[in-house]
C-alpha cells in the first residue's frame, strides 16, 4: 500500500528533464513521479487546462473579486519604469513613466504624465497638474494648477482658470477666472475671456483688460485689434461690419422737466434724450459729458408750462450760418435738434414746432 508523504524536502528547481515532482495520487492510491513535461501538459491542455492565464487569449467566464491590499504594478521589460499602477486609494497611472503622486484618486495616463495633486487628472504625454487640488491637464505637455483646466499642446491654466488650444492660457499670474480658447492666446488679468480663430504661427495675444470678453479672427495679432471686445462697465468695441435683420436702436432717455437755469446731459444715458424746458427764461446747456467722436446725438426739446430758450455754448456748438435755432414758444410744442460730434465740436441742425 502506498504511503502519503507528510512532509517534503526542498529540492532543486525543475530545470531539466531529470527533475521530477513526486506526489500521492488519491484515486489510484499510489505514489507517483511527474516530469516537468507532465505538469506543463496539465496547465495547457485537457479538461483541466488553465491556458487562458498563461499561453493564450481567452475568456474568464466566472465573476471574480480581487481584494487589493497593496499596489498592483506592471513594469517595462527592463524593469526601469512603471507602465501601469493601481493603488488602494484609487490612484492609478497608465503610461511609461506616468506618476500620480497627488494620491486620493489622482489619475495619470500617458508617458511621463504626472498628476501631482489630490483628485487631479493628467492625460497625455508630459501632462502635469500642480500646485493645488482638482486640476485637469489633457494633451501634449499641458500644465494645470489647482481647479484649473488646460487642454491642448502646451496649454496652461492657473487656479480656477481655463486654457484650451495650442499654447493657450497662462499659469504665471495669480489672477482667477481667466478663460483662453484658441491658438496662442492668454489673459493677464482677472475674469477675462478670449476666443480666437487663429493659426499656430500667429503671435501670442495677451489681454490686459479685466472683466472683458474678446473675440479675434485669424488676422488679429495684438490686443486692440479684436473684432469684438466687451468690457463690463467700460467701452465695448466692434471692429467689423454688422448686419441687423431686425431693429437696431437706442432707447430714449427722458430727463424730465427742468426749471433750473442750467442743465446737464450725459451721453452714456442714451444718444437720444428728451427734456421738458420749464424755466420761463434762458436755460444754459452745460458741456455734455462722455461724447464719442463720430457719434450722432438727438435732443427732443419740449416746451413746458413756462416756455424757455436755450443758450448754446458757441465754442462747441456750430449751426448753419452760425445761427442757433429759435425754439418754439408755446407749451407742449416740440423741437428736434440733431448733433454730430467730431471730437471737438457739435455740428447741429434743427426741426422746429413738431407739435
Amino acid at each position: 500500500m502506498a504511503t502519503k508523504f507528510s512532509q517534503f524536502t526542498t529540492g532543486i528547481a525543475p530545470v531539466d528533464a531529470t527533475t521530477f515532482l513526486v506526489g500521492y495520487e488519491s484515486v489510484a492510491n499510489t505514489n507517483n513521479q511527474y516530469s516537468k513535461t507532465d505538469i506543463v501538459g496539465w496547465l495547457t491542455s485537457g479538461s483541466g487546462a488553465i491556458s487562458t492565464l498563461y499561453t493564450a487569449d481567452g475568456t474568464i467566464g466566472t465573476t471574480r473579486k480581487a481584494l487589493i491590499t497593496d499596489t498592483i504594478q506592471f513594469r517595462n521589460a527592463g524593469d526601469t519604469s512603471d507602465v501601469f499602477t493601481l493603488n488602494t486609494d484609487g490612484t492609478f497611472t497608465l503610461g511609461l513613466g506616468a506618476t500620480a503622486t497627488g494620491g486620493l484618486t489622482a489619475v495619470a495616463v500617458g508617458n511621463l504624465a504626472d498628476a501631482t495633486t489630490t483628485k487631479s487628472v493628467a492625460v497625455g504625454y508630459d501632462a502635469t497638474t500642480s500646485n493645488g487640488d482638482n486640476g485637469v491637464a489633457i494633451g501634449n505637455g499641458p500644465l494645470s494648477y489647482g481647479d484649473g483646466i488646460a487642454i491642448g499642446e502646451n496649454a496652461r491654466a492657473y487656479n480656477t482658470c481655463i486654457g484650451i488650444g495650442y499654447r493657450s492660457g497662462d499659469h504665471t499670474a495669480a489672477q482667477p477666472g481667466r478663460v483662453a480658447i484658441g491658438n496662442k492666446v492668454k489673459n493677464s488679468v482677472a475674469n477675462s475671456i478670449i476666443l480666437a480663430a487663429r493659426n499656430s504661427s500667429a503671435s501670442t495675444i495677451t489681454n490686459a483688460v479685466a472683466n472683458s470678453f474678446n473675440v479675434y479672427l485669424a488676422d488679429a495679432s495684438t490686443a486692440g485689434d479684436e473684432d469684438l471686445q466687451i468690457v463690463r462697465g467700460g467701452e465695448s468695441t466692434l471692429r467689423t461690419s454688422l448686419k441687423i435683420t431686425g431693429q437696431g436702436y437706442t432707447e430714449l432717455n427722458d430727463i424730465g422737466t427742468v426749471a433750473t437755469a442750467t442743465w446737464d446731459i450725459d451721453w452714456n444715458n442714451s444718444n437720444i434724450q428728451s427734456i421738458t424746458l420749464n424755466n420761463g427764461g434762458a436755460m444754459t446747456l452745460n458741456t455734455p459729458t462722455n461724447p464719442k467722436t463720430g457719434a450722432t446725438y438727438i435732443l427732443k426739446l419740449i416746451q413746458g408750462a413756462s416756455p424757455s430758450t436755450i443758450t448754446w455754448t458757441a465754442s462747441i456748438f456750430k449751426w448753419p450760418a452760425a445761427t442757433a435755432p429759435v425754439l418754439s414758444t408755446s407749451a407742449s410744442q416740440v423741437d428736434i435738434v440733431t448733433l454730430i460730434y467730431d471730437g471737438t465740436n457739435y455740428y447741429g441742425t434743427s426741426t422746429i414746432n413738431l407739435s
